[in-house]
């Protein structure tokens, strides 16, 4: 609850955002999509117990969640992609709310990753076209141990890919980014139709030849070398077909150059918002959510907009909004309070809304933002490891947001030439609601249904 979020941080600002609902992507909404529907029967993918995704079957169930989005190649369209994994904390789990001992992972010996790609149409927020990820399951499964306090709590097996975000070069070439022990980036092979009569073969699959792998010799400093995992990157922006430009970490904000063609990596730029904790030597660190959408016009200047995803310990998650210079050295210029979203889920949020009052899920990830038509955001949010939802935000209310913040170059690769080939669509950016917020000096934007109440208190909408 809102009162929770005050006890945990005091004295500092938190901000809980009401955000329009418009799309669960569930299984009866992804199975259900139209081509699917015309045979009045999901399609074997979509049964609940696992079994047409994972190859077995999944006796805890599975949850769809983290998604992505990104602009389609058809115009009026959204792309999605949503993770399917056993490993997740929906109802069906039978999961306790006990952190420290999940039983139904415990009873799983195997972690099943999958991604269900999906088509959304704009104009009535409609899924029109679905189907699971094509990938090469041989080249990603593995044994991993899990490792608690120095511990080690069982050796398992995990396959498929985790987390995936979508991004869009300037040809418009459908890239996935994604984690599998590392990080790793692959083109998207998609029908070239929209038409079902035409196209009725939907089938997304990795380009596998073109996979890219992320090297950590790129990185310059041993402390980022030296993490025990690698995730949560964002491709800041597409330098040309061949080329992309790499957040490897919010803050400090280290920027990686890799060719798409040899799949050489190399760090360009480090810089640091001083007033932001730090990776990885804070124990509330700053990295990836997704980063960038736009342009987007702030303070006289055209910027990209992209969200942090902080976490406070294994299962606190907040989020800060980011303006990003659109010029080298790309550095962050303006961030907004800690946020997260009023109950953006309906498993667990709509009981939690009525007994709570405001308030979020404690896990909340955003891995996709995008300009949408009517001068909005639409923002892509995972909750509890569980739900995928689809939110819209007024554009204007979230720069409204943001305040200016000045970063440092700590480190510049000498021989860098980066010049930003992009060539970016004009955009367009709805409604965001303040329903509560925490301490400090922050003093809330004018915009409609704002609520603000200063020093320490908490007050209901």
């Amino acid at each position: 609850s809102a009162a929770d979020l005050a006890q945990w941080l005091p004295n500092q600002t938190v901000l809980v955002l009401g955000a329009q609902h418009v799309l669960s992507l569930d299984l009866p909404t992804l199975g259900g999509a139209v081509e699917e529907a015309r045979s009045r029967s999901l399609p074997r993918w979509a049964s609940a117990d696992g079994a047409g995704l994972f190859g077995e079957l999944a006796p805890f169930g599975f949850g769809l969640y983290n998604p992505s989005i990104v602009e389609a190649p058809w115009r009026g369209f959204l792309l999605a992609i949503v993770r399917a994994s056993n490993w997740h904390y929906c109802p069906s789990s039978g999961w306790d709310g006990n952190w420290t001992r999940v039983p139904h992972h415990d009873a799983q010996m195997r972690q099943h990753n999958r991604a269900v790609v999906a088509v959304i149409r704009l104009a009535d927020w409609t899924v029109v076209r679905t189907a699971p990820l094509g990938f090469p399951a041989k080249r990603f499964r593995a044994r991993f141990q899990e490792v608690q306090d120095g511990q080690v709590l069982s050796e398992r097996a995990i396959e498929g890919p985790e987390d995936i975000r979508l991004y869009r070069s300037p040809a418009g070439r459908i890239w996935l980014l994604f984690t599998f022990r590392t990080m790793f980036l692959a083109p998207l092979r998609l029908p070239n139709c929209m038409d079902i009569a035409l196209c009725p073969d939907f089938s997304p699959a990795f380009v596998e030849e073109d996979v890219v792998e992320f090297t950590k010799e790129a990185l310059v400093g041993d402390s980022h070398r030296a993490q025990p995992v690698f995730k949560n990157f964002n491709v800041v922006s597409f330098l040309g077909e061949e080329h992309a430009l790499i957040e490897f970490s919010m803050n400090p904000r280290i920027l990686l150059h890799v060719d798409l063609e040899s799949g050489l990596w190399r760090q360009v730029v480090e810089t640091v918002v001083p007033t932001l904790p730090t990776l990885p030597s804070a124990k509330h660190f700053y990295r990836g959510g997704y980063c960038c959408a736009g342009p987007l016009a702030w303070e006289g200047q055209q910027v990209s907009l992209g969200v942090a995803h902080i976490k406070f310990n294994r299962y606190i998650f907040l989020h800060r909004f980011y303006a990003v210079r659109r010029t080298p050295p790309y550095d962050i210029v303006a961030v907004s309070p800690m946020f997260c979203l009023n109950y953006s889920g309906r498993a667990y949020g709509a009981p939690w809304f009525e007994s709570l009052g405001p308030g979020c899920e404690t896990i909340q990830f955003v891995a996709g933002l995008a300009v949408a038509p009517g001068g909005r955001i639409a923002l892509a949010l995972g909750a509890n490891d569980c739900e995928a939802t689809l939110l819209l935000l007024s554009a204007a209310a979230v720069l409204q947001l943001l305040r200016p913040s000045t970063a440092t170059v700590l480190w510049r690769r000498n021989d860098s030439h980066l010049t930003n080939a992009v060539a970016h669509r004009a955009d367009d950016g709805g409604e965001l609601a303040v329903l509560h917020s925490v301490a400090s000096s922050f003093s809330p934007p004018p915009f409609g249904r704002a609520l603000w109440r200063g020093g320490r208190a908490l007050n209901a909408l």
